[in-house]
């Protein structure tokens, strides 16, 4: 789990993009899917 906060940390700051690996162990570890995490919608009424 370590490599993932040093990944969001990296993220914050501007210097790394989090690639899919990373969206989708955020998206299960706070029950969100990934297109909350891009949009902060969950798709419907489109």
């Amino acid at each position: 789990m370590s490599a993932l906060f040093g990944t969001l940390k990296s993220c914050e700051r501007g210097l790394k993009e989090p690639g899919a690996t990373i969206l989708f162990r955020i998206a299960r570890l706070y029950g969100k899917s990934i297109e909350w995490l891009l949009t902060g919608s969950e798709g419907e009424g489109r």
